[in-house]
């Protein structure tokens, strides 16, 4: 367990890197790691709870493991805040906010519902796989959340949703967030 511990400053690398077991993560600041992942998760059931996921290239990336998402600040990371990849985390009651993209799904079927997903200047969740996301009862800019597929790529500019490679999006009790960028 890491709990209440700040880490910063790492440069070209990953702050936190979990391969394996469950470990929980809790009350952490993860921030100002330059040209580096905050979180990395490749394999275990960890468990991330009300951190702070700050400043880093990109928030969390999880390519494997049964992972849990909680609670937690991702924000003004310069690339995604969370990136997955071959898995199927569950995401709920996170604020996830000025990333460049918010959740970029590259493959897999994560559960993203109870969440702030707001101000990500590119997209704020990005489903690049062919199947559906279930991304229900989230807080969006827009009520219902903008879709930004031009034909097989995402616009960037600031829209909620897109799938560019033909999946789909359940946003089903969609809400618009207390403070939506325009």
């Amino acid at each position: 367990m890491v709990t209440n511990s700040r880490i910063t400053g790492v440069e070209d690398g990953t702050a936190i890197y979990i391969s394996g077991g469950s470990p929980t993560l809790s009350g952490n600041t993860i921030t100002d790691n330059q040209w580096s992942t905050g979180i990395s998760i490749s394999s275990g059931s960890p468990t991330l709870t009300g951190n702070a996921i700050t400043y880093n290239d990109t928030g969390v990336d999880i390519s494997g493991g049964s992972v849990t998402l909680s609670g937690n600040t991702i924000a003004n990371n310069d690339y995604n805040g969370v990136y997955i990849y071959d898995t199927s985390p569950t995401l709920t009651g996170n604020t996830i906010t000025d990333n460049s993209n918010g959740i970029y799904v590259w493959n897999g079927t994560p559960l993203i519902n109870n969440n702030m997903l707001s101000c990500n200047t590119g997209t704020d969740l990005v489903n690049s796989t062919t199947g559906t996301i279930n991304a229900q009862n989230n807080q969006w800019d827009h009520a219902p959340p903008t879709d930004g597929n031009l034909q097989g790529y995402c616009n960037n500019g600031g829209e909620d949703i897109c799938s560019p490679n033909g999946g789909s999006i359940n946003y089903t009790g969609n809400t618009l967030a207390p403070s939506p960028c325009p």
